[in-house]
Order: structure tokens, then sequence, then C-alpha cells
């Protein structure tokens, strides 16, 4: 999930694709135990041959793709060796979204002439180009790998055959409205259901009409059609699928809220304030969200009660749960710290790095983005 930024994909992509202009090299940091105490030691850098726009691990936890600032050139690398395994050229088009298929072998790569390309990156080779009559606005892959969900600024999305390259089902929120655009789609774990959230360019800063579909990936049926109340929504499932995570502007406050619903009925269960970042995968018992500029706060999700609040000096501007849901890493302003949280007691468990040189505040937002392997024991930070 992207804190409130999925309805401004093509702006947010654009300004951090021209403005990462320190992200040169990524460094891998893995976790070693040692009792109770924690180190994190440097294994590799990676050199790029120009400015890094994206980083991210694949689901099994092997590579490393990294986007240049160009938006055409797509590397991988091996997490282990520290190698550059393939580089991937874009020769139509820039690229708007990406997604990363569970079993790490496949990407999709959205493009602004209306194109998906599916690659396998083990031969660095083009599966299927998906042709469309609007802009890609996001796509995700469903867990097993056999099938991608696209959503287009029309307000449709597309289920996808991976094998065949054809079309499954198209889903529509609003079949008989215009102006409206697909700003996010999910699978759920098991891979049985999709969220689909739609929202109005008609009214896009006023209007709370913004809407969050639950479909039967099987039978491309709707099960239900939330209206979470906010504007600029964003909404994943729980990590065991019986949860949806909505974030956005309150309609009534205009402050940043989260809010629980259950999967099977459609029924609102809880109302958090602030809003989670990044994906929430062990999201069963407990979520953090950013409520005030320096305070992180980790709920129960059973319950909706506080259980912690971890706090910065100064601003948070990203902090990320990881994986098995035992860590929080937030980066914050003061001294450009980037600390990592034991979700279980609230308690510090380390400062990743600090850096009490003169950095702007515009440029440490985008330096601080560091991102948890699948199995939660290595950390990648852009230098």
């Amino acid at each position: 999930m992207i804190n409130l930024k999925s309805a401004f994909s093509d702006y947010l992509n654009t300004i951090l694709f021209i403005f990462a202009l320190t992200c040169v090299n990524i460094n891998i940091l893995p976790v070693q135990q040692d009792g109770k105490k924690e180190t994190w030691e440097l294994q590799h850098t990676l050199t790029h041959t120009n400015t890094i726009g994206f980083m991210r691990f694949s689901p099994d936890g092997t590579k490393i793709i990294t986007i240049g600032s160009d938006q055409k050139t797509i590397t991988i690398w091996n997490i282990e060796t520290g190698h550059l395994l393939h580089t991937l050229k874009i020769h139509t088009g820039l690229m708007t979204t990406l997604a990363f298929s569970a079993d790490g072998t496949k990407i999709a790569t959205g493009l602004r002439n209306f194109t998906v390309i599916i690659w396998n990156i083990e031969t660095s080779h083009i599966i299927h180009t998906l042709k469309f009559h609007d802009q890609i606005m996001t796509s995700n892959f469903s867990p097993d790998s056999t099938k991608l969900a696209t959503g287009l600024r029309n307000g449709t999305a597309i289920i996808w055959d991976i094998e065949t390259g054809h079309s499954i089902h198209t889903l529509e929120n609003d079949p008989n409205k215009t102006n409206i655009t697909t700003n996010s789609v999910q699978f759920s774990s098991d891979g049985t259901n999709i969220i689909v959230i739609t929202s109005s360019e008609e009214c896009f800063e006023t209007c709370c009409n913004d809407k969050i579909g639950i479909w039967d990936t099987n039978t491309g049926q709707p099960l239900h059609i939330l209206l979470p109340r906010h504007k600029h929504t964003d909404a994943q499932f729980s990590s065991d699928g019986t949860k949806i995570f909505s974030v956005g502007l309150d309609e009534t406050s205009n402050n940043e809220i989260t809010r629980i619903w259950d999967t099977n009925t459609g029924n609102l269960l809880h109302t958090l304030k602030g809003c989670p970042e990044g994906k929430l995968e062990d999201s069963t018992k407990i979520i953090p969200t950013l409520d005030e500029k320096n305070l992180v706060r980790i709920w129960d999700t059973n319950t909706g009660n506080l259980l912690h609040t971890l706090k910065h000096t100064d601003p948070v501007w990203s902090f990320l749960l990881s994986p098995d849901g035992t860590k929080i890493i937030t980066s914050s302003y003061d001294h450009q710290t980037t600390k990592i949280w034991d979700t279980n007691t609230g308690h510090l468990i380390n400062i990743l790095h600090e850096n009490t040189a003169d950095m702007t505040p515009f440029w440490w937002i985008f330096y601080t983005n560091a991102i948890f392997s699948p199995d939660s024991t290595k950390i990648i930070t852009p230098s």
C-alpha cells in the first residue's frame, strides 16, 4: 500500500524518477542475531550505471530489481553474490507500473503507450505484450503467479491468464458511470478474491465517492462493494484474507484514517487514526499507522486497541512493517535516522544509520526508503 499515493501514481512516479539523484548504490544489510542483540552489517553494494528511481526484492528473496531514472532500464541482481543477472530495456514508452510475480520468475511492466509487457526474468525474454485502449494505472500478480490483474484509467480492471495471454474477466465497480479511474488492484493471499479500488475524476479533491469492490476471481462476480467514506482511498487484504484495510482522508475531519472491514460480510469492524505504509504482510494481528508527524502507532487489528507508540523527535517520512510482523523500520528527519523497532515490545532495536551532515528535507524523503526482504532477514537502503 502506498499511503494516499495510488491516486497520484502517474505524478509521483514521474517525481520519483526525476529526483532520486542521490540514490546510486544499494546496500543489502543482513540481520545477525546473537542472543537478544541484533547487528546489521553491510553485505553488498550494488552500483548502478545511472541514477536509481525504484528498487524492490523479488518475492522469493533471491533477487533485487532496480529501475533507472530513465524509466526504460530494468536491472536484476543476485542477492547472494551481488552480481548483475540481466538488464532489460524498454524501447517504446515509459514505465508507469511494475509488478513482480510471487514465484520470482516474472515481472509485468505497464507503459504509457497503453501496453503491459510480461517478462521472464530468468531468461530476459518477453512472454506476452498486452494491448489496452487506455492508460495502465496499476497491476498485480495473483499469489500462484498464473494471473495478472490490471487497472485502467477508464475504471475497469482486467484479469489475464499468464499462460495464454488472454483476458479472463473484466471487473467494473461503476459500470454505468463515466470519468471513473481504477487506482489499485490487490489479490487476497489465496487468490480467490481481488480488491478493485475506483474513484471519480470529476470531484477528486472534494468527494468521498471512492469504492472498494471485492470480487470473486473464479467467477468474475462482485461479492461486496464497500463505501469507505474516504478521499484518495487505498486498500489491501490482511495476510489471512479475513480483513480489508482501507486508508484515506476522512470525509468529515479530513484527517488520515484506517478502516478495518470483514471480508466475508463487508461490515466495518474498526476505525483507527492514521494510515499504514507498504504491504502489510503479517497484518492478521497488528497494523502500524502514522497519526501525528513524529508518531507511529501499533494497533491490535482484532480489538482496535492501541498497543505501542513509537516516537521520533522530528517528522517520520516513511515506515514499514517487516513481512514476519516482528519489526518496523521508521525513517525520520532527526539526524536523518532509520530506526528498527520490536513490534511486540515497542522497544528500539537498532539505529541503522545516522547522518548528521546537512541534507535538505526534500532529498531526505527519497533517501530514506528502506525495504525488508521477504524473509525479514535483510534490508536494502539507497545510498
